[in-house]
């Protein structure tokens, strides 16, 4: 857009470098007709005086790895599969809910329906999803009226994960390795993948806590459907990779599952607080910046390992440490990384 530092100059610089025309004068200012405009940033790039601001739409502006394009024919946006790492937050930034993932909420239906042993794993952060006097022990009563057989707590997963991880960093540190990186994380995984394959062995083999959860609750109830419940539409990828298949059926985000409560008039006020106790507190707060490398200090110390984390989270983060440790400048042996900020 045109701001008022326009001075409708007479060499209009920006008017002869639109490749489009779609800058025009208008009362002694130019003006950018949005509808032919390619936002290839030609005009902002001449312009004598800076008066061209650039605005990008949200989805593109977004997007951590630049695989939202806008294409120069028809202006619609794409997302580039092969640069893609399912974060989500192409969703998150698109004001008119123009981009979705795909939704398994009609299979989780199905099998509702069809009164099949649907269990629930719920992540962490439903604590507080349904306002602040909802207690997680109502929620778990909503899944049960809804017509799970049970809700399990993911942190149950993250206790044997933090224990697995911290016995795998020893052996990785004993043959030579100088760090790991987390893995419970899709997205920051794929990110590492696509942008530093040279790193991709130092990525930790343990699965994250949301599989680890669901095998053992398949182990117990071999009949049994598995359905993680989370923030993190990246879960969705996760679930898809051939070493993680059959643990978790489906992924339903905290709007769908909020959508099914409401399909079944699940009115919380109604529901029963009942006892959750799968997980350690350090467990819980696995998913918060930081709470990884907590819980995995705990088992470290208990087997000798001296763990120097380096918490990260936001692609700028991701990215710089990331290119630190590709050259051995790394201060630290572990890198918890998440793809959001905070």
């Amino acid at each position: 857009s045109v701001t008022e530092a326009c001075r409708g100059c007479i060499a209009h610089e920006c008017m002869e470098s639109c490749p489009s025309g779609a800058i025009t004068k208008i009362n002694g200012r130019a003006f950018i007709n949005q509808e032919i405009c390619k936002e290839c940033g030609m005009c902002k790039k001449v312009c004598p005086y800076n008066a061209i601001s650039e605005v990008m739409r949200p989805c593109k502006k977004s997007c951590p790895t630049g695989a939202l394009h806008v294409d120069e024919e028809d202006r619609q946006a794409a997302v580039d599969k092969n640069k893609c790492i399912n974060c989500g937050a192409c969703m998150a930034g698109c004001p008119f809910g123009a981009i979705s993932d795909k939704s398994y909420i009609v299979p989780v239906v199905n099998a509702l329906m069809e009164g099949k042993d649907v269990y629930a794993v719920a992540a962490p952060s439903i604590a507080g999803q349904f306002g602040p006097k909802v207690s997680v022990g109502q929620i778990k009563d909503a899944f049960l009226k809804t017509g799970f057989k049970d809700m399990v707590e993911a942190a149950c997963g993250a206790d044997a994960v933090a224990v697995h991880e911290a016995e795998e960093l020893k052996e990785r540190l004993k043959r030579g390795d100088k760090f790991m990186t987390s893995s419970c994380c899709p997205a920051f995984v794929s990110y590492v993948e696509m942008n530093f394959p040279e790193l991709k062995g130092m990525i930790s083999e343990t699965v994250s806590p949301m599989i680890a959860t669901a095998r053992l609750i398949k182990k117990n109830h071999p009949d049994s459907m598995v359905i993680f419940v989370g923030p993190c539409t990246a879960k969705k990828s996760e679930i898809k990779k051939p070493n993680l298949a059959k643990a978790v059926d489906y992924v339903l985000t905290f709007e769908e599952i909020s959508a099914l409560f409401d399909a079944f008039e699940i009115d919380f006020q109604n529901c029963s607080d009942l006892p959750v106790s799968d997980a350690t507190l350090s467990a819980r707060g696995f998913a918060q910046s930081g709470g990884l490398s907590n819980a995995i200090a705990l088992a470290a110390k208990e087997i000798g390992v001296d763990l120097k984390p380096v918490k990260i989270n936001g692609q700028s983060e991701l990215k710089k440490t990331l290119l630190l440790a590709k050259v051995g400048r790394l201060d630290g042996n572990f890198i918890e990384g998440m793809m959001c900020e905070g």
